[in-house]
């Protein structure tokens, strides 16, 4: 799960209402902590229990955002030069395949 992404399994309460309830109360603190956020009620595939979620939305800033760590992909951002082809293949049509 990503970071800022909370799950509440129905398995782990009373109820699936209890795990509801928590998950809407801890959608609640974050709201009131000025955070944006996404409530989703999902389904585990295998025991077919309810599985609730609160996920922060980050804004969305005006600079891209950059990968950490590791190297650049291309030297000072320059893209590198397509090479020529090194076998040049001759028009068969051309008068260089003619009979000799």
């Amino acid at each position: 799960m990503r970071e800022g992404t909370d799950v509440f399994l129905e398995k782990d309460y009373e109820s699936s209402e209890d795990a509801y309830q928590a998950r809407n109360d801890r959608a609640a603190l974050l709201t009131t902590q000025g955070k944006e956020v996404l409530c989703q009620d999902l389904v585990a595939p295998v025991s077919g229990r309810m599985v609730y979620v609160v996920q922060i939305i980050e804004p969305e800033s005006d600079e891209p955002q950059r990968r950490s760590g590791g190297k650049q992909r291309y030297a000072n951002n320059k893209r590198p030069t397509p090479r020529k082809p090194a076998v040049v293949l001759a028009d068969p049509q051309s008068d260089e395949f003619a009979d000799e």
